[in-house]
């Protein structure tokens, strides 16, 4: 049986998905993604500028706020990366990934947020997740 490329882990979302009043529904959307196959990741700023990559093909106006750095999050170091993302008729969409190397995999958190309230909230969720190593 193949090993699957990526296998979503969970998802958070402020409103229930697919409601369609809803125009701004902060997310945090995790997935593990197997990375055996691609040599050139070595550590999680790479795997970050490799995730950003099909970003830059979109159509969509992608403007990357900051360079890719480490970030403590309840004691496991996780690189980090914010962007905006412009879609044409709507609000300007706002991410921050986060990325950590878990047994040869990659752990990837992406959260969607629309200001600094929202963004502040979906952190603390993040810092309040627990790492178990087994």
């Amino acid at each position: 049986m193949p090993q699957k490329e990526a296998v979503p882990l969970f998802d958070f979302f402020k409103y229930p998905p697919n409601i369609f009043n809803v125009k701004m529904n902060p997310t945090i959307m995790t997935v593990a993604e197997n990375i055996e196959a691609h040599l050139d990741i070595k550590t999680a700023c790479d795997y970050l500028n490799f995730a950003k990559e099909p970003l830059n093909q979109t159509l969509f106006k992608i403007n990357f706020l900051d360079k890719c750095h480490e970030v403590d999050v309840n004691g496991e170091m996780f690189a980090t990366q914010s962007f905006t993302m412009k879609i044409l008729g709507a609000p300007i969409i706002k991410q921050a990934q986060y990325a950590k190397m878990w047994k040869k995999d990659y752990i990837f958190f992406i959260l969607t947020y629309f200001n600094r309230i929202r963004k502040s909230k979906l952190d603390n969720v993040i810092h309040s997740l627990k790492f178990l190593h087994q």
